[in-house]
Order: structure tokens, then sequence, then C-alpha cells
């Protein structure tokens, strides 16, 4: 119990713009029984807002140029929420909005849909100067890379571009023929005797292109292998095995449940808290947003799992 806003303040003389991470887990605003926002007022959303608004001008100031702002936040009050960090940090400067499944089996009180996960809003002190890590990568990744070279593992994967700007009209330059040859030993842009001309074709025939310019392909030959694929023949890039993987925007791993590696965490220390977070949900977010000697501070340490995710 007590105003953590004059807390946060108080650190400002010595902490202003020095703080790499601002983690702020505020009480949810949901119309149901999971509302533990108690503050006596009839104005209850622009209460909310007020409290949210008041704690993220005050983080902003405590954040360094190259610092994080993260805020975990239900469905309810999402939209709300990021319509009022934009105007605190600027809309340029909000980097991802992350699904979390912190409840894989759904809430049973949930009216319409069981709510299954929450949200975490990021953003950059300054988006321009700031730099994340990547996630380490899983058992399951790691089972991907079944191939082997003399340089690294690797797996195959598809050298046509797919999504976005996959098409000759929005990338001219990486539409282009790569020659192989018979053997399919020999691959590249220029044409050679008894070879193949191949082009970049998604599954329906459609016209796509080439995930490198022409430069890069004659210069990393190596790392491209062709293959028979029916009366096709298609090209593949070895995706070598690195240190860590980008990290994604939907959280979907059994070790996020709030559930088992929160309450039932506490639970077996005969503590009793409503709503933490897993420890493994923070100990990832702040591996991505720090590094061995940031400062990091929850503006709202509750169960204290952040404080014990820094440690493991």
């Amino acid at each position: 119990k007590g105003n953590n806003l004059l807390a946060l303040h108080s650190l400002k003389e010595q902490f202003a713009g020095k703080i790499d991470l601002v983690y702020f887990d505020p009480p949810y605003n949901p119309d149901s029984a999971a509302n533990t926002f108690s503050y006596n007022n009839r104005f209850n959303h622009s209460t909310f807002y007020t409290f949210v608004s008041n704690r993220t001008k005050a983080a902003k100031e405590l954040l360094s140029d190259k610092g994080f702002y993260a805020v975990s936040i239900d469905h309810n009050e999402l939209g709300y929420c990021i319509a009022l960090i934009d105007e605190i940090f600027g809309r340029e400067n909000r980097i991802a909005v992350l699904a979390v499944e912190s409840n894989p089996g759904g809430r049973s009180d949930s009216k319409f849909f069981a709510t299954s996960h929450e949200n975490m809003i990021i953003y950059a002190k300054d988006s321009t100067q700031a730099e994340i890590n990547g996630l380490p990568l899983s058992e399951e990744d790691l089972k991907k890379y079944s191939l082997k070279d003399e340089v690294s593992p690797y797996k195959l994967m598809s050298f046509v571009r797919g999504g976005s700007n996959s098409t000759p009209n929005e990338r001219p330059n990486l539409y282009y023929p790569i020659y192989v040859s018979h053997d399919f030993n020999k691959i590249s842009i220029e044409k050679f005797d008894k070879s193949f001309e191949v082009f970049p074709l998604d599954s329906q025939l459609k016209k796509r292109v080439w995930r490198w310019s022409k430069e890069t392909v004659e210069n990393n030959k190596k790392d491209l292998i062709a293959k028979k694929s029916g009366d096709k023949i298609k090209i593949y890039t070895k995706d070598r095995l690195k240190n860590e993987k980008k990290p994604k925007t939907l959280w979907d791993d059994s070790k996020y449940s709030a559930v088992s590696h929160g309450s039932m965490r506490l639970k077996k220390n005969d503590i009793d808290f409503s709503f933490p977070k897993s420890i493994y949900l923070m100990k990832d977010i702040i591996h991505i947003l720090t590094n061995d000697n940031s400062i990091i501070l929850d503006m709202t340490a509750g169960s204290g799992t952040t404080g014990c995710a820094v440690q493991i």
C-alpha cells in the first residue's frame, strides 16, 4: 500500500536518464472479477488513464537515451494505453506489441471468448538509437539445423522471396535467371554450356524474386544449393545456425504460463499473490532489452518476479 508515484519522482535526482529498462505492470482494469484496480472513483477509466499517464511520464524521464519502456496490459485497455503512451513517447518509438499466452487454458469467467493471452507494449526512448538482443535458441530450434558443412550446421531455406515486396514489379533488380548445371553442382548468374535456366517462381508458378542481388549470389555461391523437385529445379540457401534468434511478436511457449511459472511457483513457497507474471517471461524480456551492466526498474514490483528474473 502506498503511492509509488512519489517514490518514482524521488529517484530522478540520482537516476534521471540512466535507467535502461523500466517495466510497468499496472493493475488491469477489466469489467470482471479480475479487476484489481481498487481506486474508489466512479470515473474508473479516467482514473486508470491518469494512473498510467503519470507513471509513464516519470518513466520517460528516468530512461537513458537507449532505454526501453515495457508495459503489460490485457485487451480491455490495450487500445487506450497505446494511444496514451504514443502521445508521451511518440508513435515512432513504439517498437512492438507482444501477445503473450499467459493462460493456455483460457479464463473460464470470460463472457465470450476464453481469454488466454495478455499483451506487452514495448517503447524505445529513441528508436533511432535503440538496439535489442536476440533470444537463445531452444532445443527445438537446434533440431532444425540438421545439416552441416565445413563452416557450420545449417537448414535449407527457399531462395525465392515470399510475402511483401516479393514481386518483380516491387523488386525488379531481384528478378533474373540463375543457371544450374545438369548435375546441380554448378550455379551461376552467367549462362554456360548445358545449363538450366531457373527463374524465381512460387508454388502457384507466379513470378517472385530471389532473396539476393546478382552480386551477392556471385560472392556467395557456396551457400546456394540446387535440387530437382518433380519436373522443376528449386534453389535453396543455407540458413546457418546462429547463436540467437530474432524475437517474434507471438509468445506462446508453455514457459510463459503465469499459472505454472507464476502462481504455482509462489504457492510452493507459501506465497499467495494475485496475477503474478511467469518468471521466464520476465527473464526473456530482460535478456532482449538489457545487457549485463544495465539498470532495471520495475515500477510496481508486486510479487518480486522481475527482481528474481535478473538473477537466473
